[in-house]
């Protein structure tokens, strides 16, 4: 089993601070190290994805706490497209494979649907409506956090 790990460098000054990204490829844990391979398989992430918005949309369908905004509509509309964002766009490893780029680009997409989506508390007009809506779309957080587990572990 290999697993793709980023490596973050600092470089510069304090006054001009910066960061490079790399990617480092292990192919087995390093003793000391703490790493432990991820549990979840790409049909478990594929699923629990699935899942998880499934449950997300009936849970805020039946609250009704659903609300357009107006000023988010062009982000909304880019994250509907297959296309991943642009920060994660550039931090893709190379060598990866059509069905893990797929997993990683919906995982993605979610992540930054539900950091919209928690920017307010929608159209909830009580604290357990909110309570309701908030516990759906951290269980999408917590789905998509998955998924990019399964995708870092791949044969590169």
């Amino acid at each position: 089993m290999r697993i793709a790990v980023p490596d973050e460098r600092a470089f510069g000054s304090e006054l001009e601070p910066g960061e490079l990204l790399g990617w480092q490829v292990w192919t087995e844990p390093v003793d000391g190290s703490g790493w432990v391979p991820p549990v979840i398989t790409m049909a478990e992430a594929r699923t629990g994805l699935a899942e998880a918005l499934d449950l997300a949309i009936e849970t805020l369908l039946s609250m009704d706490v659903a609300r357009w905004r107006e000023e988010a509509a062009e982000e909304i509309a880019m994250l509907g497209s297959d296309e991943l964002p642009p920060p994660a766009a550039d931090r893709i490893p190379p060598g990866l494979d059509p069905r893990r780029s797929h997993v990683l680009s919906r995982a993605v997409r979610l992540q930054a649907i539900v950091d919209l989506a928690t920017q307010d508390d929608g159209a909830a007009v009580n604290s357990w409506q909110a309570d309701q809506r908030t516990a759906a779309l951290r269980h999408v957080a917590a789905a998509a956090r998955g998924a990019l587990c399964a995708v870092s572990v791949s044969g590169f």
